[in-house]
């Protein structure tokens, strides 16, 4: 039977870690270990993560960011599978059944799932719903472009393969990043849609503003980097949408502040592609491959180390 580690990434969760526990302890397909990588929480994260006697607590003395969170969790894992979900994201109780379901390819190297996004109540909440969707829709794909980071699967093996996430994607886009880099490698990422979270994110103006700039930007950052230039919507697609979300569901059914908000918003995210181009650190592609195979071979031997198996160098 295929051993599975569920790992959760955790900065100051303290309002939704229990719960999201709960719903890894509920699971239909139980995991064989449950690892929280605390990044520096400064609330009470880590004391409630503690009641769950069965679930492993490995803490960063200081907020090192999600892609190195990530990287900490598979290091430290046991299971063939690892299953990541964020610390505001309770799982649905098939979830892991429907992940692990999908790997009888041996080429697959990852599957993902979905977000439903709980908090609709508020004009923010909405518009998150609409545009920064973490979905692939109702249907399976057996080739997906890229899988969410909030509801997503590794084989273990794939991360030590490629040299881990990469650490420069503190805030978000590592999802992004990692899954061009195992497509590039010759591997294939499923999209299950019965795989499931349900996101507990709330946002008003402020806080909005800053995911939609901190998410176009690291993902048109990581797209660069990998010369790779999908989005979740062509282009055309994407007008469209603008148009209908300003003229339809703004003007036509007499809500301009979603008209206005679409604006505002698409306003940053062509500001995150701008400010992305001025990014020189991968300019450079021979550095970039000579510091990669470097970092790759150090988290190879770590790897190894933890996990007692010699490497091919040994």
């Amino acid at each position: 039977m295929t051993s599975i580690t569920v790992a959760i990434p955790c900065y100051n969760e303290a309002t939704f870690i229990d719960q999201t526990l709960r719903s890894i302890n509920h699971q239909s397909l139980r995991p064989s270990e449950i690892i929280v990588v605390d990044d520096g929480s400064s609330d009470t994260s880590r004391t409630i993560v503690k009641r769950h006697t069965n679930v492993r607590l490995i803490s960063h003395k200081k907020n090192l960011g999600i892609a190195s969170a990530r990287n900490t969790a598979w290091k430290n894992a046991s299971g063939e599978i690892i299953v990541f979900i964020d610390a505001d994201a309770p799982a649905d109780y098939r979830l892991v059944k429907s992940l692990i379901g999908c790997y009888e390819n041996g080429n697959v190297a990852g599957v993902g799932g979905q977000a439903v996004e709980v908090n609709q109540s508020s004009l923010y909440d909405r518009w998150r719903r609409e545009i920064l969707f973490q979905s692939w829709g109702n249907k399976t794909l057996p080739c997906a472009k890229f899988l969410f980071g909030l509801c997503s699967s590794y084989r273990t093996r794939i991360p030590a393969e490629l040299g881990g996430f990469d650490g420069r994607f503190q805030t978000s886009g590592e999802d992004v990043d990692f899954s061009y880099r195992v497509r590039k490698a010759g591997y294939k990422l499923v999209y299950n849609p019965k795989a499931i979270v349900y996101h507990q994110r709330t946002d008003n103006l402020l806080s909005l503003k800053k995911m939609v700039y901190r998410h176009s930007y690291w993902a048109f950052v990581a797209q660069r980097k990998n010369g790779c230039y999908e989005q979740k919507v062509s282009l055309s697609r994407s007008a469209v949408k603008f148009l209908s979300q300003i003229f339809i569901k703004g003007l036509m059914k007499r809500d301009p502040s979603f008209a206005w908000l679409t604006i505002i918003l698409h306003g940053l995210i062509i500001k995150a592609w701008h400010d992305s181009k001025k990014m020189d650190i991968w300019h450079d592609a021979r550095d970039v491959a000579a510091r990669y195979d470097e970092e790759k071979q150090l988290i190879l031997k770590e790897y190894h180390r933890i996990n007692e198996v010699p490497s091919k160098k040994d």
